[in-house]
């Protein structure tokens, strides 16, 4: 049987056992089918397990509170929400998606919190951006007391200071406290200092591209820590500002293949190590080669997602596959992050990366039952070798299949 025929059924077996669904489609004006103009409603008509689908267009920040709907941009969709995008209170029980969103944050708070949630919470495929409080910048995503977060190919950024008084420091593009977090193939800059007026102890701070809190793990594949530039002074006797670090953690940092960089700052302030631990900090840069894994996501009934996964020519892989999340389970051993059921998951071998690096597969999505308007398949690539001397658990992706009259 052909590689997609079986991926096919198997999905399709997993798809038959999927509770019922609805969708609720966004769009920028009232139409057929539509059924609000921002995503908040939308959200509120939700209940636990459901979907917003989002077409392109410009929307409010929205919140969800205990409840797991996943908010997601349509395929090839343009989506931005300006304003807070605020989840908590996910219970253990409950998963939340964030897929394909340009996220931009208001004047008054972070782009994205993420606070108090027991559930598995993913972002994937999102670009995120801190605003300015003025004269500070503020977070791009904030999580504090989330013990599994995933986020895969996002790009994160902390807001810039805006010139003015002694407080004109950047903010960083990932904060995390008290949580556990798994972070790949994506980027997180710090925000830029801007030029002080006066002196002080925050006057002109570039910020770390990720800083951590005590009592948090974060592990990181493949992905970029950039911190902010500092200031350069308005005056000769006023000092400016110093750069960020790429990663600042007073928590436990596991890195594998990064890039992490420093800032850049005036003669007075040299560039920070681009890893800087204090307190009860750590970090640890694992050797070896970071796998990377995506998926074409949403897609309907009849059309066809790509698998894409990459790693060391020669080497197999394939994907675990779920309809629920798991738990972030740190498996060093392993060099990543195991973040689907281990008792409630499939697995299917794709083949060998070929010279190239990287091997594609396309799947034919099968129909769902007629009672399911959507599905969430949550995927995990997986690499070993011929002789199964290692098996390395790499990034993860989330499939949306939708009903085709979507």
């Amino acid at each position: 049987m052909p590689n997609t025929l079986r991926i096919s059924v198997l999905f399709f077996l997993f798809a038959t056992s999927a509770s019922a669904q609805a969708v609720y489609v966004v769009a920028p004006v009232p139409g057929p089918g539509v059924f609000s103009t921002d995503i908040q409603p939308a959200i509120n008509a939700a209940v636990n397990g459901d979907l917003v689908l989002v077409k392109a267009g410009a929307y409010s920040g929205f919140t969800i509170d205990a409840k797991g709907v996943s908010v997601v941009a349509d395929a090839g969709a343009n989506v931005v929400a300006n304003g807070l995008v605020f989840v908590s209170n996910i219970s253990a029980s409950q998963s939340t998606l964030l897929q394909g969103l340009t996220l931009k944050g208001d004047t008054s708070s972070p782009a994205v919190i993420l606070l108090n949630n027991p559930g598995a919470i993913w972002i994937e495929s999102c670009n995120v951006t801190g605003s300015t409080q003025n004269p500070s910048g503020l977070v791009g995503v904030q999580i504090s007391t989330c013990p599994s977060v995933v986020i895969q190919r996002c790009v994160m950024t902390g807001g810039s200071g805006i010139t003015g008084g002694t407080t004109c420091k950047g903010a960083p593009g990932l904060h995390v406290a008290n949580s556990t977090v798994t972070v790949g193939d994506s980027t997180c800059s710090g925000g830029s200092g801007a030029t002080p007026l006066t002196t002080g102890p925050n006057a002109g701070l570039g910020a770390a591209g990720m800083r951590v809190l005590s009592s948090t793990t974060v592990f990181a594949s493949g992905t970029t820590f950039k911190g902010g530039n500092g200031a350069p002074p308005a005056l000769p006797q006023f000092p400016g500002g110093s750069p960020g670090s790429g990663i600042s953690t007073d928590g436990a940092v596991t890195s594998l293949e990064c890039t992490i960089t420093s800032g850049h700052g005036s003669p007075n302030f040299p560039p920070p190590p681009p890893v800087v631990t204090f307190g009860s900090g750590s970090y640890q840069a694992l050797p070896g080669v970071a796998r990377h894994f995506a998926t074409t996501s949403p897609v309907r009934e009849g059309q066809t997602t790509t698998i894409t996964a990459g790693g060391v020519a020669g080497e197999l892989t394939g994907f675990l596959f779920s309809t629920s999340p798991g738990p972030v389970e740190l498996m060093l051993p392993f060099e990543g992050t195991l973040v689907l059921p281990g008792g409630n998951a499939d697995w299917f071998a794709l083949g060998a990366i070929p010279a190239g690096g990287t091997l594609s597969t396309p799947v034919v999505v099968p129909n769902l039952p007629p009672t399911v308007q959507s599905t969430i398949f949550w995927c995990q690539s997986v690499s070993f070798d011929a002789q199964f001397s290692y098996i390395l658990i790499g990034p993860a992706s989330a499939v949306v299949v939708l009903d085709s009259t979507l």
